[in-house]
C-alpha cells in the first residue's frame, strides 16, 4: 500500500489556522453532524465546507463523525484534506488532528503509518499525551511501548491499559529536546498573534500548554517552564465555540498534561536555571514572566530584550507592555503587523482587545454566533484513583482526620472544581479498605499502579 507523508504546512497564515472562528458558514447544519452524526448530516457537512481550509472544522463535522459510523477510510480521506491546512507552527491544532489520522491508520490496519503520524504529533506537541497514547498502540510489544504507557501511568493519566511486566521494570518516556520539531522566530509569532483571537480551546490552561510547548520548540526552554508553571488567573472559562467544536481535551487530562509538562521541562538544566530565577526576590525576566501582570520595578530597569520576552507571558497585559514599550524591536514590530492584519476578520472591541471573550470573536464589529451545545465541562471529571507517597507533614486522611507520615503510601481522589482546580482527598489504606465507597477506588488504584511501593504486594493480595 502506498504510504505518504503526512506533515504540517509552515505556510498556513494566522487568518487560515482561525478559520473556525470567522467564517461566514451556516454553524447550525454543521454541528448537527457532530450531535447527531449519520449519511445525511455528513454530507450537508462536506458540501458546506467544500473549499473551506479549515483543518479542525474538517475534523469536528466530517472525519470524527465519519469515525464514529466507523467509516474509517471516508475519515481518513477527510484527516489528509485537514492535514494540508494545518500550521506546522500551531501545537493544539497539530496534536488534534495527527492524533486523530494516527487512530483511522491503526483502525485500517497500517500500524507503521499510524506510528509515524504519532511521531510526527510528538514533535509538533512535545509530551501531548494523546499523542503518546497513540504511538504506544501503534507499536508492538517492546521497551518504547513500555516506557510510553509508564509515563502515562505515573504522570496519572487515564486509559491506561493493565501495567504489563515489561512496564514495571522499564524507565518511563522523556521529553525527547532532539525530536522536537524547531520553529522560527516568524512562526512563533505567529503563534503569540494567534492565541490573541482563538476562543476555540477549552479554557485558558489548555492555551498554556500550547504556549509552553511552542516556545519549547522555539529553544525558550527556561520560558517553556515558567509558562506551563504558571497557575494564576481565569484557568475555567469555557467559550460556545469549545461546545460547537467539541475537541477540547477533559478538564483533568489538560491539567495533568500542564504539569508534566513543567516537570519535564524543570528536568533540562535551562528549565532549573528558570526555576531558580523565578523564585529569587531580585527581579528578573524570568520571575516577571512567571507571574500574571508586570512588575514595575523590574520594568523600570528592564532591557529591551528583556521586555521583548513579556511576548512569552501567559498573561495578556505582560503581552500589551511588551508591545507599548519595545514597538520597533523586531519580533514585537511583527507581532504588530500580523495582528494588523487580522483586523478586517477581527475588529477591536476595544483599545485592549482584538475581539475575543465568551461571545467569541468579533466580525465586522460585532459577535460571531455560535450554535449553543450542552456541555457539562466540569461535571464528573475525575482523576483515576493513585497511589501515592505522601511529602506533606500537612496531609490529613478524609477518613480518620488523622495526619500522614512522611513516605506513607495514600490512596489519592481528585476531580475537577468549578474552577478547574483539582480538588484532592487522601486516605490511609486501611481507611479506604473499610470504606465502601472508597474500596473500589482503591481496587483501581493498586492495579493502575506498576510500581513497587513497599507494601503494595500485600496490598494487592489483600483487595484481590
Amino acid at each position: 500500500m502506498e504510504r505518504r507523508a503526512r506533515i504540517p504546512s509552515p505556510d498556513i497564515d494566522i487568518a487560515t489556522a482561525t478559520t473556525h472562528l470567522w467564517v461566514d458558514i451556516d454553524r447550525e447544519t454543521l454541528v448537527e453532524s457532530r450531535v447527531a452524526p449519520s449519511r445525511e448530516t455528513i454530507d450537508a457537512s462536506r458540501e458546506l465546507l467544500e473549499g473551506v481550509p479549515s483543518a479542525l472544522m474538517l475534523e469536528a463535522f466530517v472525519a470524527g463523525p465519519l469515525e464514529r459510523l466507523g467509516a474509517h477510510d471516508e475519515a481518513l480521506e477527510a484527516r489528509d484534506r485537514a492535514i494540508a491546512f494545518l500550521p506546522s507552527w500551531e501545537p493544539w491544532q497539530c496534536a488534534v488532528v495527527l492524533v486523530a489520522t494516527s487512530r483511522s491508520l491503526l483502525a485500517l490496519g497500517r500500524t507503521q503509518e499510524a506510528a509515524d503520524v504519532a511521531r510526527t504529533a510528538l514533535a509538533h506537541a512535545p509530551m501531548d499525551p494523546h499523542a503518546m497514547a497513540a504511538l504506544a498502540m501503534a507499536l508492538g510489544d517492546g521497551d518504547e511501548r513500555a516506557s510510553l504507557w509508564a509515563a502515562l501511568r505515573d504522570g496519572g493519566f487515564p486509559d491506561v491499559p493493565a501495567p504489563s511486566e515489561r512496564e514495571r521494570t522499564v524507565a518511563p518516556a522523556r521529553l525527547a529536546l532532539g525530536e522536537v520539531a524547531r520553529t522560527s522566530d516568524e512562526e512563533l509569532v505567529r503563534l503569540l498573534v494567534l492565541r490573541e483571537v482563538d476562543a476555540g480551546l477549552v479554557f485558558k490552561r489548555a492555551n498554556d500548554v500550547r504556549l509552553a510547548q511552542a516556545l519549547l520548540r522555539h529553544g525558550e526552554i527556561g520560558f517553556a517552564r515558567n509558562a506551563a508553571a504558571v497557575d494564576e488567573g481565569d484557568s475555567g472559562l469555557a467559550t460556545p465555540v469549545d461546545g460547537w467544536l467539541g475537541l477540547g481535551a477533559r478538564a483533568s487530562t489538560v491539567w495533568l498534561t500542564k504539569h508534566q509538562l513543567c516537570a519535564e521541562l524543570e528536568a533540562t538544566d535551562e528549565g532549573k536555571r528558570a526555576m531558580q530565577l523565578a523564585r529569587a526576590k531580585e527581579r528578573n525576566r524570568y520571575s516577571n514572566h512567571s507571574h500574571i501582570g508586570c512588575r514595575n520595578e523590574f520594568l523600570a530597569t528592564a532591557s529591551t530584550e528583556d521586555i521583548v520576552t513579556l511576548l512569552f507571558n501567559p498573561a495578556r497585559a505582560a503581552v500589551l507592555e511588551a508591545l507599548a514599550r519595545a514597538p520597533s524591536h523586531p519580533l514585537v514590530a511583527r507581532f504588530i503587523a500580523l495582528r494588523a492584519e487580522l483586523l478586517p476578520l477581527f475588529p477591536p472591541g476595544s483599545p485592549n482587545q482584538i475581539g475575543i471573550g465568551t461571545s467569541g470573536p468579533l466580525l465586522h464589529g460585532a459577535p460571531v454566533s455560535y450554535p449553543h451545545v450542552e456541555i457539562a465541562w466540569w461535571d464528573d471529571d475525575r482523576f483515576p484513583p493513585c497511589l501515592e507517597l505522601v511529602s506533606s507533614k500537612k496531609a490529613k486522611c478524609k477518613g480518620c482526620k488523622v495526619a500522614f507520615e512522611v513516605g506513607e503510601i495514600a490512596l489519592r481522589l481528585g476531580k475537577i472544581d468549578h474552577d478547574a482546580n483539582p480538588a484532592w482527598q487522601r486516605w490511609h489504606l486501611e481507611c479506604a479498605r473499610t470504606k465502601k465507597a472508597v474500596l473500589a477506588d482503591l481496587r483501581q488504584a493498586a492495579q493502575r499502579d506498576r510500581r513497587e511501593l513497599p507494601g503494595l504486594a500485600t496490598i494487592r493480595t489483600a483487595l484481590a
